[in-house]
């Protein structure tokens, strides 16, 4: 019998590619999520075996228990989420109702039906603003109402932890970039805007962040999942250790397509609060699990501009000066 997992946010940008990881791999997903930004086309890929789709909103306590209560899972993965900074700070109460109040719920529920695991994902936005890279154990002190959430979300799962016999792990992932994101950060910006134009805008470029390919981060989540370690209440950061302006990716990408790229500041893209530099330390997940990104920052942008754009597309702009 396969090994069921419930993942919420199971349709949005990591979760697609979890579960698609999960069902080649043998396990069955219990995929939860409202399609607020999930993508169903995921699931067309697959046969109606070898999952299920829960549509339904992680505050809905009464609704999601009922449509849970058939199946026997051991493991909650736990990604639905508000997201994208400005989007949380235009809408704080949506935000905190979900990050803390729907991870709370999701706990409630776990108890009830005896499920023993629960992985959160968290984000390196709960740490005090540093310029060297952050441990697990540095000060916590987000900047942003999302980092907030992510914060008071993180010391829920703990107490639940702690007081009970779940069991968790946190993951305070950095800056992920992928295939079908759908939120505007930097990365899938500049790749929407080069497709059609040479002349993109831009917001500040002189941050660094540290960029993690979604390969990777689905392998970090399979490592856990397939390890005989076990939830142990243990906190990890997943990230490169590596990091990069805006600058640098513009420069990156357009090594990869050969093409010069013309950029104009655009004050709506510019935050009125944001981190100069935000890299991970990752060692501890490294050692532990054996772990370390097969991609850097130059093969994962190739790989996704690959992706992005098909041959047909970049013939049709052979004669445009980048």
């Amino acid at each position: 019998m396969k090994k069921q997992v419930v993942i919420t946010g199971g349709l949005g940008f990591i979760g697609q590619h979890l579960v698609t990881r999960l069902i080649q791999e043998g396990f069955y997903p219990i995929i939860v999520d409202n399609l607020s930004t999930g993508r169903l086309e995921t699931l067309k890929l697959f046969h109606k075996s070898k999952f299920t789709f829960i549509k339904c909103d992680i505050t809905k306590k009464e609704k999601l228990k009922k449509r849970l209560a058939k199946f026997k899972p051991e493991t909650i993965i736990h990604l639905a989420a508000v997201h994208f900074i400005p989007h949380c700070n235009e809408n704080p109460i949506k935000t905190t109702l979900v990050n803390v109040s729907g991870t709370q719920i999701l706990l409630e529920i776990a108890l009830k039906k005896n499920i023993k695991n629960f992985l959160f994902a968290s984000s390196a936005a709960v740490y005090q603003p540093k310029m060297r890279p952050h441990k697990e154990k540095d000060h916590l002190e987000p900047i942003d109402i999302y980092g907030i959430s992510k914060k008071s979300a993180e010391e829920i799962v703990k107490f639940y932890g702690e007081n009970t016999n779940l069991r968790f792990i946190i993951l305070r992932i950095f800056n992920v970039y992928g295939l079908n994101n759908p939120n505007p950060h930097i990365i899938p910006r500049l790749l929407s805007q080069i497709k059609k134009s040479n002349k993109i805008k831009v917001g500040r470029l002189d941050t660094f962040r540290d960029y993690i390919y979604i390969n990777d981060v689905t392998d970090a989540l399979m490592k856990i999942l397939k390890s005989r370690r076990g939830f142990d209440n243990s906190i990890y950061n997943i990230g490169t250790g590596e990091k990069y302006s805006g600058y640098s990716l513009i420069k990156i990408i357009s090594q990869i397509i050969k093409k010069r790229v013309f950029t104009y500041k655009d004050k709506n893209l510019i935050r009125k609060i944001d981190r100069k530099v935000l890299v991970s330390n990752a060692t501890k997940f490294s050692e532990i699990y054996s772990w370390k990104p097969k991609y850097n920052i130059y093969n994962g942008l190739k790989e996704l501009l690959g992706l992005t754009f098909t041959k047909e597309t970049w013939a049709k702009r052979k004669n445009i000066e980048i």
